[in-house]
């Protein structure tokens, strides 16, 4: 997609449209998305999934995916639940973060993360976020709150 084919979808689409073009491959993933294995599944109002598959890269010298990346997943996740509920496409900026890591996540293994809004301010809104396995097991969670970012032009 072109430059200006990405400005025109993103004047007219809400943020749950534009999340549904990302995940229908309609408009550009996050720059980060795609290096780190992150790719959208899922989008509904105040609720999104994402499939995840870590790579070597990520890997800490104990041979675990680093805690940062699921961090960065985990906060994903949380700030794409709460764009899905504004009227115009803008990614969030996160004002807090907590963490809990509950698993060894591992390289290579698919996993997935989901994001679900549970306070829907205009100016702040809170989101929790988990990373389960195959499974179905939590291996990590967070709760955040996210504002949206009034800077971002398309």
């Amino acid at each position: 997609m072109g430059d200006n084919e990405f400005g025109a979808l993103w004047e007219r689409s809400t943020g749950e449209q534009m999340l549904v073009a990302m995940a229908e491959g309609r408009a550009p993933l996050p720059r980060h998305a795609v290096p780190i294995g992150l790719s959208l599944r899922e989008v509904v109002r105040g609720r999104v999934s994402l499939r995840w598959k870590p790579a070597e890269d990520a890997c800490n010298s104990a041979g675990q995916v680093h805690g940062g990346y699921l961090a960065m997943v985990l906060d994903d996740a949380g700030a794409m639940s709460c764009v899905t509920l504004t009227d115009r496409y803008r990614p969030m900026l996160t004002m807090s973060l907590h963490i809990d890591y509950l698993r060894p996540v591992l390289a290579g293994v698919e996993y997935v993360a989901t994001g679900v809004v549970v306070h829907p301010g205009k100016r702040r809104m809170l989101a929790d976020a988990e990373i389960t396995d195959a499974q179905g097991r939590r291996v990590a969670r967070a709760s955040g709150s996210f504002t949206p970012n009034l800077s971002f032009n398309g």
